[in-house]
């Protein structure tokens, strides 16, 4: 009781101590109740029943002795003396005690001492294990974030309700530049190109009003020193504790290069689907143009003697011709358009290359060569490649209109995988030339840098161009073995770097099969198993064959000229083959041809390039390979050249 109370009056003070002792024995708190003496000893007086309790003993055995003598355990700390200043000169004091055992808590208490009457104090205790312990679990928590946090390789923040940086971890500075501090009080906003921002805005807004997780949502950001960047975002809210939004906690993942790498995949999927329909469109096109042009030329043989009907006939033979060239620019896009495989040393090609597009350019552009590369040679097909350089050379001059430099450069490099990712070079790691195009012209945006390689995509006027040049292009580095990639901006010029790989064998190249010796004429009684399915060429090849003096026997599938040449092998001089056909194709057809007579002598012909399976037979013993379309004339002479003369 305190001294005022003595003053009070009896009842009064009845009253008084009968609520003070309800408090004492009704608290939850654990109270203890000291006496300070002339010799400084401090003695126990009583606890409470929740003492007792919250410590699981009976404090009654402590009564009269000293705090030391009661409580051992305190008399090495700093306790007993904090208690004698409060019941001495009333100074309080708190503190929290801490009980462990094997690094784990095994009990917490919060005290508070203090004076309760001249030379007596009271402590006070409530228990708070569960607090403490999970204090210690939030921070190991915080600092196993912490650790998480500086030792991830994404970006890791927190906004405010606002939307402004209250944390960010020092990853930002390997994904933006930045230090985590120049992010702070800023928004996410502030590090996006104007139109995505703007665009971000009007996407989060009801997903932030409405505290909605964000997951792997993809948004381009810029850098410190300017560059752009794609970042994925996921990020959960987190609320205050009345439950309202607080704000968003999340991670920034760096998706550029795997975006970048995604986009060559589709590219290469669409360019690929593509080029299966560009080969299949030629092959059939070079189909009808074969009958157009036989056609064409028995009429122009006809109507000699007329002038006015035989320019008629030529007109249609040189639109067969212009055709046939836009077929084969299908074809190289379709990598079906490789012919030769020999050295090529691309310093010397460049070489020409330059010296063609001399004559064919502005004279207020300059052309400027640089080819440093050491060794340049590849193997492939010159003509190929030069065609595809001086395309390459002559898309760089149309867009200077108004002059400018347009230069041509060789490279060595070596590439190793992340080399090869970051350039997008699809082939094998190892030393690749490098020939870069460049332009100091009008440039392209994104638009037309993605599209530059398809079939008949172009910027140029109406009638100015076909869209196959670059296409084309494309087909011709890809079946190099090669890869190609440009660098543009609208304004700013443009570069072509064509990767192809080095050639460091000494191997001679494969070149054109071996011919045998042309023949005088086609031989007398000469008889020819025509094999096609596609009906104008085997009615105008039939019609050619015997003005020439041949017997035909026509099969419109391999199945059925198997059949023939087994029963009438003894008759059949040369047997004509087209390479795609159904029920049988041209490749198990001469396969079967060969069993019946290894010595057959097939002529072979296709709508696609002498690449892929019309090789093969060529490397098995097929004579020789006419493209379609074909004149009446090529394909007397090649038969000429190959049907051995009968003897008489």
């Amino acid at each position: 009781m305190s001294a005022n109370a003595e003053n009070l009056p009896a009842a009064e003070t009845e009253v008084l101590y009968q609520q003070y002792e309800q408090l004492v024995r009704n608290s939850p708190m654990g109270m203890f109740f000291y006496e300070l003496r002339d010799d400084g000893a401090l003695i126990f007086l009583r606890a409470n029943p929740a003492a007792d309790r919250l410590l699981g003993v009976d404090t009654a055995q402590f009564v009269g002795k000293t705090i030391e003598d009661a409580f051992p355990a305190l008399a090495e700390t700093q306790i007993p003396q904090r208690y004698r200043e409060a019941a001495e000169h009333g100074v309080p004091w708190s503190t929290e005690h801490v009980d462990y055992h094997d690094d784990q808590i095994t009990g917490a208490f919060e005290v508070h001492a203090f004076q309760t009457s001249p030379r007596k104090m009271a402590c006070l205790f409530l228990e708070i294990t569960d607090r403490k312990r999970n204090e210690v679990a939030l921070q190991e928590s915080e600092n196993k974030f912490r650790i998480m946090a500086e030792t991830t390789s994404d970006w890791i923040w927190e906004i405010d309700r606002d939307g402004v940086y209250t944390y960010a971890n020092p990853q930002i500075r390997q994904i933006l530049g930045y230090d985590p501090d120049e992010v702070l009080g800023k928004t996410p906003f502030d590090f996006m190109p104007p139109d995505e921002a703007a665009r971000l805005r009007r996407l989060l807004a009801p997903l932030l009003q409405n505290g909605l997780p964000l997951s792997q949502l993809q948004n381009r950001n810029l850098t410190k020193d300017g560059r752009e960047v794609l970042l994925e975002t996921s990020a959960l809210p987190f609320r205050d504790e009345t439950g309202a939004l607080a704000g968003y906690r999340g991670i920034d993942r760096d998706v550029t290069e795997r975006h970048h790498q995604e986009q060559q995949l589709r590219q290469s999927q669409k360019m690929q689907a593509i080029g299966e329909l560009a080969g299949g469109i030629a092959h059939d096109f070079n189909n009808q143009l074969t009958g157009i042009a036989g056609f064409a030329d028995l009429l122009r043989e006809d109507v000699g003697h007329q002038p006015h009907l035989a320019a008629y006939a030529d007109g249609i033979l040189l639109s067969v011709k212009r055709a046939s060239d836009l077929t084969s620019q299908l074809l190289a896009f379709a990598r079906k358009g490789k012919y030769l495989s020999v050295k090529v040393d691309l310093n010397e090609l460049l070489t020409e290359v330059a010296t063609l597009l001399s004559h064919a350019v502005d004279k207020r552009i300059e052309i400027h060569r640089d080819l440093t590369a050491p060794q340049a040679v590849v193997r492939g097909d010159p003509s190929l490649l030069q065609n595809a350089l001086l395309n390459l050379g002559l898309n760089a001059r149309d867009a200077m209109p108004e002059g400018g430099v347009l230069a041509l450069a060789t490279d060595r490099r070596e590439l190793d995988q992340t080399a090869r990712q970051r350039l997008g070079v699809v082939g094998p790691a190892g030393a690749y030339v490098c020939v870069s195009v460049s332009d100091t012209g009008i440039g392209m945006n994104e638009e037309t840098k993605r599209r530059i390689f398809e079939p008949f995509f172009t910027t140029k006027q109406q009638g100015k161009g076909t869209g196959m040049g670059m296409a084309a292009v494309y087909g011709t580095v890809k079946t190099h073995g090669g890869s190609i990639r440009i660098e543009t901006q609208p304004g700013a010029g443009a570069r072509v770097d064509v990767f192809l790989p080095l050639c460091l064998d000494e191997l001679p190249g494969a070149g054109s099969p071996p011919e045998p010796p042309a023949r005088a004429s086609v031989p007398p009684a000469c008889h020819v198993l025509l094999v096609d399915d596609e009906s104008s060429v085997c009615q105008v090849t039939g019609l050619v064959l015997e003005r020439s003096g041949c017997e035909v026997t026509v099969a419109r599938n391999g199945a059925e000229a198997v059949d023939i040449y087994r029963e009438r092998r003894d008759e059949i001089d040369l047997v004509f083959l087209d390479m795609v056909m159904p029920v049988m194709g041209g490749r198990e057809t001469f396969l079967a041809l060969q069993e019946i007579d290894p010595d057959v002598v097939v002529l072979v012909t296709s709508g696609y390039s002498v690449a892929g399976e019309a090789q093969e037979l060529l490397d098995r013993g097929a004579r020789r390979f006419i493209q379609k379309p074909y004149r009446n004339a090529d394909l007397i002479h090649a038969i000429r050249e190959i049907v051995p003369q009968s003897e008489t």
